[in-house]
């Protein structure tokens, strides 16, 4: 028999999928014969170490999914690290109890503990959160440092000089229009927009993503920055007038939130994406965790959900806060509904974006007027768009300031770098540049690719290694179905994630070949560069280039607007 072993062990910083606040959570895995007893001394053990400590209101969680076990346990915010300990104690305690390792003395564990929480208390930091708390105002602490406040109104102090309560400047410091996105699909595209319609109204805007971190125009960093690192980076700005966070399934997962106080979240989607990884066994488990972002709401606060997304509008009733909706149609029996329970809502009628305040509803702009929804045909551009005017009317954004960015917005690359951006060749032939790195992705994109004529079809494709076979499968099924009349298979190299170098290349081209392609139409390539430089070797006038670009965007666009018009 397998022995059991630990796989992760890791703080949660914030809200998270087990808890209203900070802790730990133990990844294990145990042979079925022993997870449950195991699981039951672990329970006990943790108790035990819990109660002797004091941390007599702090719970413990047990999740079971289909690769292993998660044991989480409940902590102050400035003693996550020790939780982590008690946790991997109590787990050997479990262990002992069984005979598979040497039962640890439990005075010598609690011993070791206390002088953790020594040196690991911070009990002023815990009087700062507090009075922040008290005083409505966002308190940010990372690995011990603090800060109150965001962008011009923020104070920040390292973890070695926290000061005293009298010496926070609480009278100045203040919060901006904070909003957060997540979901499967378009969050990255609904941030950018976002943040247009709140720079048309005159702010700076502090964004965050899994691009970069942006402030106005400038780029402070670029990276995956769509979890706490990215959101400290944006909100301690000075120059910060308006954020809007980009907020993703993983940092969520994995540490939990760092934020509270938002003004408003919006959940653009829930899509069966990363299945099988980090405990996700299901749709249900990936809804679950996106709905972790109404932990950050201020009291009053509103969500912004998509009515068209069955399993957000059937999870609708475990949200707290007031739902604002976004629908691609609003039935008159809808609105009435509406109307009567005061409900807001953004929907298309009529082939214009609309706004209904709960009251009346007004006609915002035609879709033909909005680029990036190809006049309609780019559906889940639409959505995106409804999403982003919903925040933007919850953040006191006057219609014409959004209107102005709808019009604007896509009409450069620059805007919205990866999320279909076309390019007319030279040769004669089309570019479209998208990041769809899933079905309903690739689904969407589709939708404006259709728009296009082509004589012939070039696809490019590849995806990363931490996705199920079955999955990856799919991928090359729903290429399939467009009927491309050339595939260039990629390399992800540095999102094999566990796999080797060739094999999800081997997976998408065999999947191909059953789906009707002949070797002749299938090639190979290293690189997005490359295979996008085989693309256009490749090229005919009159072709359709799909480029589904996600390592190396910016040398994919330098290299096509070197052979655009």
């Amino acid at each position: 028999m397998a022995l059991p072993y630990v796989t992760d062990s890791r703080r949660l910083t914030g809200a998270n999928l087990f808890h209203e606040s900070a802790g730990a959570v133990l990844e294990v895995r145990a042979p079925p014969l022993l997870e449950k007893r195991l699981v039951t001394h672990w329970r006990k053990a943790a108790r035990v170490l819990l109660d002797e400590l004091g941390w007599t209101e702090q719970q413990t969680v047990v999740r079971r999914h289909q690769k292993g076990t998660q044991l989480s346990i409940e902590a102050p915010i400035d003693l996550a690290l020790v939780a982590t300990y008690i946790a991997e104690d109590a787990w050997e305690i479990a262990l002992g109890k069984l005979k598979l390792f040497d039962l640890p003395d439990t005075l010598e564990v609690l011993a070791g503990l206390r002088k953790r929480v020594a040196r690991e208390r911070k009990p002023q930091l815990i009087k700062l959160l507090r009075r922040a708390r008290r005083k409505k105002l966002l308190a940010l602490t990372i690995d011990g440092d603090f800060s109150v406040g965001m962008g011009a109104r923020c104070f920040t102090y390292l973890r070695d000089q926290l000061p005293e309560l009298s010496a926070v400047p609480w009278g100045k410091a203040g919060n901006v229009p904070l909003a957060l996105i997540t979901g499967t699909n378009g969050k990255t595209t609904t941030t950018r927009l976002l943040a247009r319609m709140l720079k048309e109204n005159g702010h700076t805007v502090g964004l965050s993503s899994s691009d970069y971190v942006m402030v106005g125009e400038d780029i402070v960093d670029r990276g995956d920055y769509s979890g706490p690192g990215g959101a400290r980076l944006a909100l301690r700005d000075q120059r910060t007038t308006a954020a809007v966070l980009e907020t993703a399934r993983g940092g969520m997962n994995r540490r939990g939130l760092a934020i509270s106080g938002a003004d408003v979240v919006a959940i653009t989607n829930v899509q069966p994406d990363h299945l099988g990884d980090e405990g996700l066994d299901s749709l249900e488990d990936i809804a679950a965790v996106k709905l972790i972002i109404t932990k950050a709401l201020k009291p009053g606060g509103s969500v912004v959900l998509n009515r068209d997304d069955v399993l957000l509008e059937r999870k609708a009733h475990r949200v707290e806060h007031p739902i604002v909706w976004t629908q691609l149609k609003a039935s008159p029996a809808l609105l009435r509904r509406y109307k009567a329970s005061n409900t807001r809502a953004a929907f298309v009628e009529q082939a214009a974006l609309c706004w209904f305040d709960g009251n009346k509803t007004e006609r915002l702009i035609a879709l033909d007027e909005v680029p990036i929804t190809f006049a309609g045909a780019a559906v889940h551009n639409v959505y995106n768009a409804l999403t982003a005017l919903a925040v933007a009317k919850l953040l006191k954004t006057p219609s014409k300031a959004i209107v102005q960015a709808l019009r604007a917005f896509g009409l450069k690359t620059s805007d919205n770098p990866g999320r279909t951006n076309v390019f007319q060749l030279k040769i004669g032939a089309t570019a479209i540049v998208d990041y769809a790195h899933n079905p309903d992705g690739i689904r969407a994109v589709y939708a404006a690719v259709r728009t296009f004529a082509a004589k012939r079809q070039i696809v490019l494709i590849g995806q990363a290694g931490d996705r199920a076979d079955a999955d990856i499968r799919e991928l090359a099924v729903r290429i399939a179905q467009e009927k491309p009349d050339v595939v260039i298979v990629k390399q992800m190299a540095a999102l094999s994630r566990g796999r080797g170098e060739s094999d999800v290349q081997d997976l998408l081209i065999a999947e191909f070949l059953a789906q009707g392609l002949s070797h002749e139409q299938l090639y190979r390539a290293d690189t997005d560069v490359n295979a996008t430089a085989l693309a256009l070797k490749l090229a005919q006038p009159g072709d359709l280039l799909v480029l589904l670009v996600h390592a190396q965007r910016d040398a994919v666009i330098e290299l096509l607007n070197a052979e655009a018009v």
